[in-house]
């Protein structure tokens, strides 16, 4: 075998579990010598010293589980001596050593001084010397330890909210865009405004074919603006191609040439009563609009309630200064609402991204928000420790049920999902955080403003 050719066998070989002895048996654990320091509420250093007969066990379990299978030119297999297997797998076997000892060391640090980390860890210095001893120093960030927090009393201001017939009257013209049809244009071949166009799009330039054109139906909403891209197609004939200029999804200006295959005319269903009939269960106009507001009634109220507790979450974080949120998680959190921001965007994530960088306000309301949403998540994990908020599996099983009926999922569909140990344990942390923070507002003051705000929802997907 070539020299070279032991190396994809030593990451198979030096990685392997020994079982069966007190290295194995993590014993050795209690040797490790462990010394904190507290940095500040979210950071400690932690100062560790391993034993060198700590080390020689783990090289000697390493070097005897190898030595059966060592291929090592000019010996044979499981024939080569101690001091050569050393002198050609001690180098990988030491660093191997190092990660372990630098993983195990810090769990036990953790586990010993009950220290919650968050996954931020900086390694400031990690050694092995030559008389065996391992020693390592390492910055930790951990979960800030709250003894109190201040929530009674909270103050928050949502505005409130009033349907009214303008809303119904919106919510209906939008069941009655969903129901729209389209009948071909046969009296004539111009197009004009209020049409719907069947148009096909190539770029100039590229060849004919499936694989460049795409088919697309236009609508040519009165009234058209005339510097729309679509502005040209009034007026022209079917079976015309015409030259136009699109904003394409980056910003820039694309141009487009446009084939008008067809034109139809939209029939707007009229508003009767079978029209209430054919779009829901009422019988009556005047009972669909009756169920319409009910619906948007709801949708506010919900919409409301996720106001109120937005709210009172920031009141939360405000009322407790002294809580440090880890920089990692505050990251964490802001890297997920700067992703959600960019989603509500509709921009391609480089163009959100570079937006986001000349935008230093947008910048630190995102650093503020992720802040308090960081500080209010520890908080309420701190009342529902100290409130002893308990989840059981019981009311885990309902919370299922209730969630498989309100989203029309089968029930085996998303009982299978809830058997994943991550998805229960986050479902199991979000009830008891909303429990915690129930007991937030009960306590709170919620005053609504003056003037109310009208919400216009989509009623049929509430």
């Amino acid at each position: 075998m070539k020299a070279g050719g032991s190396a994809a066998y030593r990451s198979t070989m030096l990685s392997k579990n020994i079982e069966g002895s007190a290295v194995a048996g993590r014993e050795y654990l209690e040797k490790i010598q462990v010394s904190i320091h507290e940095i500040d509420p979210v950071h400690v250093r932690v100062d560790i010293t391993v034993p060198p007969e700590v080390v020689r066990s783990k090289t000697d379990e390493r070097l005897t589980a190898l030595a059966p299978q060592a291929q090592v030119p000019g010996f044979r297999r499981g024939r080569v001596p101690r001091p050569i297997l050393e002198k050609h797998f001690g180098p990988q076997i030491k660093r191997e050593i190092e990660l372990e000892l630098i993983s195990e060391s810090i769990d036990e640090a953790a586990r010993r001084h009950d220290l919650r980390l968050t996954g931020g860890i900086r390694l400031q210095s990690a050694s092995l010397s030559d008389a065996g001893t391992f020693t390592c120093v390492a910055v930790l960030e951990v979960f800030p330890k709250i003894s109190e927090a201040h929530y009674e009393g909270l103050e928050v201001t949502v505005r409130p909210v009033s349907i009214g017939e303008e809303d119904v009257d919106r919510a209906i013209e939008q069941l009655r865009e969903q129901h729209v049809t389209l009948a071909p244009i046969e009296d004539r071949d111009t197009v004009q405004a209020g049409d719907v166009v069947a148009v096909t799009v190539r770029q100039p330039g590229t060849q004919h074919g499936a694989e460049n054109e795409s088919q697309t139906l236009v609508w040519l909403q009165e009234p058209v603006d005339p510097d729309s891209s679509v502005a040209a197609l009034v007026g022209r004939q079917v079976g015309e191609t015409v030259a136009v200029t699109a904003r394409s999804p980056e910003g820039t200006d694309q141009a487009q040439l446009v084939k008008i295959e067809k034109i139809y005319r939209r029939n707007v269903p009229p508003l009767d009563d079978e029209f209430a009939k054919t779009v829901s269960n009422a019988e009556t106009l005047a009972e669909l609009r009756s169920l319409l507001r009910s619906e948007l009634e709801a949708h506010a109220r919900r919409r409301q309630n996720a106001a109120i507790e937005a709210e009172l979450r920031r009141a939360l974080a405000a009322a407790n200064p002294h809580v440090i949120p880890p920089p990692t998680l505050v990251s964490r959190e802001r890297e997920q609402l700067a992703a959600a921001w960019t989603v509500q965007t509709g921009l391609p994530l480089a163009k959100a991204r570079e937006l986001l960088e000349r935008t230093p306000e947008l910048a630190k309301r995102l650093e503020e928000e992720a802040r308090n949403s960081v500080v209010s998540h520890l908080l309420l994990q701190a009342i529902a420790d100290a409130k002893g908020i308990v989840v059981t599996d019981d009311e885990i099983e309902s919370a299922v049920d209730q969630l498989a009926k309100s989203r029309g999922i089968h029930e085996q569909e998303i009982r299978r999902a809830y058997e994943r140990e991550d998805v229960r344990a986050r479902a199991l942390e979000n009830m008891r955080l909303s429990r915690a923070l129930e007991i937030v507002r009960q306590s709170a003051r919620v005053r609504e403003l003056k003037e109310p705000s009208q919400i216009v929802a989509d009623t049929r997907n509430g």
